[in-house]
Parts: C-alpha cells; structure tokens; sequence
C-alpha cells in the first residue's frame, strides 16, 4: 500500500543552476544538491537572483553555524569543530583533560588552566583564609592590601595607652572609594583611629580592647565612615579601699584613697572586675593603687563610698576626680556615735585613657583612717553602660 505521492523537483549543483539560466514558474522549488539550499521560483528572476526563504532568519539547511547570518558573520575559526587528543595551540581542537584532571586549551603553565566546581571551591577556601590581611602589635597605617579584610590588632602591653591606627590621605595611598577595611582588637588595648590631616573620619575615634571591632568605609576621596562598630561585654570595675593606716585623713584637706584593699568575704567580690579579659585590666595595683583607668570610652556609672572607724564630730566627704577635675556630686555625713558612710553616685562620660581617682575628706580634730564592716565597706566600683 502506497502513502502519499512522490514528487521529484528541480534539482542541479550550485554551478549548473547559476550558469544554466533556468528561470523557475512561480512557486516552483529548485534544489542545489551540493549546498542544500531550497529556492523558490517567482518566475522572473533566474536562481542567483533569487532569495533563500527565510534568509538569515534559520540555519541552513547541511550548513555550520557560522554560515547562518544571524551570527553575524563570525568566522568558523572561532569555534571548536573536532575533537583531539593533542593539546596544541590550535583554533579547531576541543578541550580535553589531561591525565591530573587539568583541563587546557593550549600547552601552558598551571595558571592558564580551566577549573572545575571543585577546584573552585577549593580556590575559594584558600581566598577566605587569607582575608586576615596582619597581625599588628604596635601603630600601623591602612594599606591598599587591607581593602576587603581585617587587621588583627594585638595591644597587651598596656590597658589604657592606645596606639594609632593611622588613616592616610588618598594623595598618599589611594584607596578606591567604597573600599572597606575591618579592624579587631584582640587584646585588653585599645586603639585610637587617627586620620591624617585633610582626612574626615565620621563617627567614633576610639576602639577598645578584647575583641571589639569596627568597619572603616572610604566614602569620598578623604572621607571615611566608622561604620557598623561592635563593642565587647563592658568593664565591670570593683576595689576595695585600704582598711587602716594605708588610707589616712587628716584634718581639713582632700586626700586620695588607695583601691588597693584586701579582698574580703565573699571571696572575689573585689578583686576582679568581671570583664571579658580577666582581672586588673583596668587598673595596676603595682605602679599606681589610686587610679582606676578607662579602656573603653563611654558612659559609666561610677559608686565610691567610704567609712570612718571613729565617733568624734566632724564632717567627712567622697569625691571623684577625672584627669584632676573634681565631679562635684559628692555626698558627705556628720560624724556622730556610730559609723557612717560617704558616697559618691554619678553618670561620667570617660574616654581611653582618662584616670579616675577618689578622695575623702574630713575634719575631725585629729587624723583618721578609713574602716570596712559588712554594714559601713568602702569600695570603688563602676559599669560601662553605653557608648558615648
């Protein structure tokens, strides 16, 4: 059983049709049995004169892709036609991997390589792993190798000096603008960001220690923006006063108490300052027991408070001082026959570096000390609240 009919049309290679003269009816198909191509008659024009239907719209049909007109004419040089086994430097051979599982379009060393997800992946671990640009244990100055990472900060020799993190001008170091440099402090030091002049640096200056960090943004040629800052759990401070001798009032002048006391029942109420780092940090026994000294800039609730063992009259005083400055927010007691307490309660703003000391005063007719009893202790303690 026979299906449909079968047709034969016209049909000659590309040279007889084009030397033949052969003008097709209209609608009449012709067929160039070397090229492929299908052209369809109009009855007028011979077969060169004729169009391809649909011309540059599709590929032809036996053609390559850089025959179709929608490429634009770009030559079959530029794509890989077969496949081989030789890695040659030649515009027809086709990727291959070679036997370490590199693949390679020409013979070359390691980084002319194409790699794979994996190897990818790989490259990106390494790429994390070097975002911590340095380590630095003294001042340093932003690099062009900082942009994008983070500078380890290391200032464990001292718990109130700072050291300059220095921003330099961009004539001195041209940072793109929008490029981004984090800093952390891994130590009990602080650091203190200091732009060169000409430099606008908007926001906070100062960065304490134990793992606080910040985030330096360039945002116009010498301006940059202390962005997205993070602050380590606050200093906590407490002391207790020297009970006796060590602490001495005489009549009628202020005098600064030592916070160097003996730590009492209940163990470790005192002699640590429930900071993140461990004890002391923020105050050294060893060279100055009449200071306490700020890391952190900020405010703090500051309490000090004081006794005298004595019932002789008079009048005693707590007072602070910061760098010198009296706070003026003392409280003081008449003495009378039993033991009191003189306090000081404030909200001070400090920053890194600022020494706070507190004094008494009395006057009484002849010297006193300071005491300590469960009822009457006196201590000096503060509690970094918020930044300034």
């Amino acid at each position: 059983m026979s299906v449909g009919v079968q047709q034969q049309q016209r049909r000659a290679t590309e040279a007889v049709w084009a030397t033949s003269g052969k003008i097709l009816a209209a609608g009449e198909i012709g067929y160039a049995t070397d090229s492929h191509v299908i052209k369809i008659g109009d009855g007028v024009n011979t077969w060169g004169n004729l169009q391809i239907p649909y011309d540059g719209r599709y590929l032809p049909i036996g053609g390559k892709a850089a025959d179709a007109d929608m490429l634009d004419g770009i030559s079959s040089a530029g794509f890989l036609l077969v496949g081989d086994k030789s890695f040659a430097a030649t515009a027809d051979k086709i990727v291959l991997r070679d036997s370490s599982g590199r693949a390679k379009v020409a013979t070359g060393v390691s980084t002319d390589d194409i790699v794979n997800y994996d190897q990818m992946v790989a490259a990106d671990a390494v790429v994390k792993q070097s975002l911590i640009s340095r380590s630095v244990t003294a001042a340093f100055t932003l690099a062009l190798t900082d942009i994008g990472k983070t500078i380890l900060v290391a200032n464990s020799s001292s718990t109130y000096t700072t050291f300059a993190a220095n921003i330099p001008l961009n004539s001195s170091v041209a940072f793109p603008i929008g490029s981004v440099v984090n800093i952390i402090t891994t130590d009990k030091g602080p650091i203190t960001l200091t732009p060169a002049g000409g430099v606008t640096l908007t926001g906070p200056t100062a960065l304490p220690g134990g793992v606080s960090s910040v985030r330096l943004v360039k945002t116009a040629t010498d301006s940059w923006l202390v962005a997205d800052i993070r602050y380590s759990a606050g200093p906590v401070l407490r002391r207790k006063l020297v009970n006796g001798s060590g602490n001495s009032l005489p009549n009628g002048s202020f005098v600064a108490l030592s916070l160097n006391g003996t730590n009492t029942t209940p163990s470790g109420l005192y002699t640590n300052n429930y900071d993140s780092l461990g004890t002391n940090e923020q105050y050294n026994a060893t060279t100055d027991a009449y200071k306490a000294f700020c890391r952190r800039e900020g405010w703090y609730d500051i309490h000090a408070q004081f006794s005298l063992g004595t019932s002789a009259g008079g009048r005693f005083y707590c007072q602070i001082k910061v760098n010198g400055v009296d706070q003026y927010a003392g409280r003081g007691q008449i003495r009378g026959a039993s033991e009191l307490t003189a306090a000081y309660d404030g909200h001070i703003a400090l920053n890194v570096g600022d020494e706070v000391r507190m004094y008494g005063f009395q006057d009484a007719v002849t010297t006193d000390t300071v005491s300590d009893s469960p009822y009457a202790s006196s201590l000096f303690s503060w509690v970094w609240r918020r930044p300034l």
